[in-house]
C-alpha cells in the first residue's frame, strides 16, 4: 500500500499489519489583492483559498507550504510567516496574541486558520491543518517543510 493512502475501518480490519499514520501538520498559504468568487474557492483545481479547512488539501499543490512533524516546528513557521506578511497596524488583534493561540491550538491537535489584511494591502489566508483527518488523503508522504524565510524566534514563548 503506497505511503499517505489511509484506510477504512473495514479495510484496517483485514489489513492490521498497516500502521497507524503519524499526526503531524500541513501548511497552507494564499495571499492576494482580493478575495477569489466563491466558484474560484470551491473549484478544486484552482489555487484559491477554500472556504473549509478541510478542504486545503483538495486544492493545488501549490497552495501547500510542508509538512511539520510537531507542534513547535508547525508554529515557527506560522511565527515565521506573519514576520513575512505583517498585519495591517490597524488589525483588530495583537500578533502575540496570534502566536499564543496558536501555540494552545496546535498543542491540542487543532487546526489552525487566520485570514487578516497585511501592512502591504492583501488578504492573507494561513492554515495549518492536523493530519491524518477522516475524509482526506494526506497531501505528501514525507515532510518537507518549507524552510523560514525570517527568523520567527523573537515572535515565539
Amino acid at each position: 500500500m503506497a505511503a499517505g493512502i489511509f484506510l477504512t475501518e473495514s479495510e484496517a480490519a483485514v489489513a492490521p499489519d498497516v500502521p497507524e499514520p503519524v499526526p503531524h501538520w500541513h501548511a497552507y498559504w494564499w495571499a492576494g489583492e482580493e478575495m477569489p468568487v466563491t466558484a474560484e474557492r470551491d473549484d478544486p483545481v484552482i489555487p484559491a483559498p477554500p472556504k473549509l479547512p478541510g478542504e486545503w488539501f483538495r486544492k493545488p499543490h501549490s497552495l501547500h507550504r510542508g509538512a511539520y512533524p510537531n507542534a513547535s516546528s508547525a508554529l515557527e513557521w506560522l511565527a515565521g510567516r506573519i514576520l513575512f506578511e505583517e498585519p495591517h497596524p490597524h488589525a483588530p488583534f495583537a500578533v502575540s496574541g496570534l502566536i499564543e493561540s496558536a501555540e494552545k491550538r496546535l498543542t491540542g491537535r487543532q487546526d489552525v486558520t487566520w485570514q487578516f489584511r497585511s501592512r502591504r494591502n492583501r488578504i492573507v489566508m494561513a492554515a495549518m491543518l492536523t493530519c491524518p483527518r477522516p475524509g482526506y488523503r494526506c497531501p505528501q508522504d514525507t515532510f518537507t517543510p518549507e524552510p523560514p524565510t525570517l527568523r520567527a524566534s523573537r515572535l515565539l514563548p
